[in-house]
């Protein structure tokens, strides 16, 4: 039976690094070198006598033991950051109150909102979802967090990625007899539409043939309300979905999607951080926009 816990920065390394796959991202993250991580990471699993990472050429995949340990790992973390708020109060009066989309509330920042609330957890967080974007309801939320071009009445918004657009499927369907290597080999397999974005798909197949399509003759068509939902639906092998950049990366490290043929088309939409025309943020709500658009900026410098 293991008597000692291990160093938390020992913690820190492996959960850093099971969360970028990559020993390089963790250090940027937490300012040291390369070496130093792996260094950790091989003290770590030396002192737990199992291995936690597949070494790949290009990457990192977590071992069945690995991926067991994560969730207490993180667990511990929020937990400690929790327990500083409780015992040692805060010096904020008011709760934090984040709005986001179904999508990016289920994807980054479901994965990477303990990090903030690791360095900062003398501020209290609510997060709440929304699938359609509600520029009426400002009742105790402090920023939202949108999909789309930016217009939005009586708001005031910055663009936090920069998203291009192409097609994504499961690898078991690249891998069959009727795999689409060509905007003609999508007859008959159903591709998903997102309902508030549905004139998405011709575009980029216009886009993909150089000149206009009207509509996606011969395939299935589905709508789902969420971008993640479609995405989803393609990995379980339902269809085809198209991806933007920003979901992509929570998908690409799984493996459970890969890209289609075509380009990829840039898009005037975008995640957006998102208040009131005119109001001006609580210094908490600065400290969480600064973090999460150095955070989401760091991200797209690596792709």
């Amino acid at each position: 039976m293991l008597t000692k816990l291990p160093p938390p920065n020992w913690l820190r390394a492996f959960e850093a690094s099971a969360r970028h796959l990559s020993f390089t991202g963790a250090a940027r993250e937490l300012n040291v070198t390369q070496a130093a991580v792996s260094q950790k990471i091989k003290a770590l699993e030396h002192q737990l006598g199992h291995p936690l990472f597949h070494r790949l050429p290009q990457s990192l995949k977590l071992t069945i033991t690995g991926e067991a340990y994560l969730p207490a790992v993180r667990e511990g973390f929020l937990r400690l950051a929790q327990g500083t708020q409780e015992v040692f109060g805060s010096t904020v009066s008011k709760r934090l109150v984040i709005r986001t989309g179904a999508t990016f509330g289920a994807t980054w920042l479901g994965q990477n909102l303990p990090r903030f609330q690791i360095l900062h957890p003398e501020i209290p967080l609510r997060v709440v979802t929304a699938v359609w974007p509600d520029d009426h309801d400002w009742d105790n939320v402090d920023i939202d967090i949108r999909f789309g071009d930016g217009d939005w009445p009586r708001t005031q918004s910055s663009p936090i990625t920069h998203e291009r657009l192409f097609p994504v499927t499961t690898p078991r369907l690249l891998n069959g007899r009727a795999a689409p290597l060509n905007l003609a080999d999508l007859v008959g397999h159903t591709v998903y539409h997102v309902a508030s974005n549905a004139n998405l798909w011709t575009q980029w197949l216009s886009f993909a043939a150089g000149h206009t399509v009207e509509d996606e003759a011969g395939t299935i068509s589905a709508q789902v309300d969420t971008w993640s939902l479609a995405a989803q639906a393609a990995a379980a092998g339902g269809g085809i979905a198209l991806c933007f950049t920003s979901l992509w990366r929570h998908f690409e490290a799984s493996g459970c999607l890969v890209r289609l043929f075509g380009p990829e088309m840039e898009t005037d939409l975008a995640y957006h951080l998102v208040t009131p025309l005119h109001q001006k943020l609580s210094p908490p709500a600065t400290l969480f926009a600064d973090w999460l658009q150095e955070t989401i900026a760091a991200e797209e410098k690596t792709m």
